[in-house]
């Protein structure tokens, strides 16, 4: 720190060195979390699209499977296909089905948990881009911004933008 006051004592001189470099860390640990939030923030977002993805497969997958065992159900019925040979084929479809929709699942706990993680910190984030009595505004454009870069998604997007709305 360049020259101190005149007039302060001994102590308060050094009080005043200890909170300057005190609050000189803390402006270096935020900047580096602002990078690394960023960053954390964009690559979920990359992340997660795959996942819904996937979601999407996989629940289509457990779609075919349900019209698989209905048009079982009716060959049976109309005697196209003999019973244990049904029943074969139902307890592979069940026992697919089950196995897709234990992946559908765990993907989903995936992201609920994450999405979790990160929404308090997307918040933060934004709400650091543009600081000041024009925040809202100005936020939004940031917001706008980020979007177009491709750092958040439309939905983030969107959720972000009501809130920043709901505060102005």
């Amino acid at each position: 720190m360049e020259g101190l006051p005149e007039g302060l004592t001994r102590e308060e001189e050094e009080r005043l060195r200890e909170f300057n470099e005190l609050f000189e860390r803390l402006d270096r640990a935020w900047a580096d979390y602002f990078s690394e939030g960023l960053r954390a923030i964009r690559e979920w977002e990359r992340f997660r699209v795959g996942l819904l993805a996937e979601v999407h497969r996989l629940s289509g997958m457990l779609e075919e499977i349900t019209r698989e065992r209905e048009e079982l159900e009716i060959k049976l019925e109309l005697g196209l296909v003999d019973a244990e040979r049904a029943k074969r084929d139902m307890e592979a479809l069940e026992e697919r089905g089950k196995r897709i929709e234990r992946r559908l699942n765990a993907i989903r706990e995936f992201l609920n948990v994450i999405d979790s993680r990160a929404s308090p910190h997307k918040r933060r984030l934004i709400f650091e881009l543009a600081p000041g009595e024009s925040g809202v505004k100005a936020r939004l454009e940031e917001l706008k911004k980020l979007k177009e870069e491709g750092v958040i998604s439309d939905e983030v997007f969107e959720s972000l933008r009501r809130e920043l709305e709901a505060t102005g």
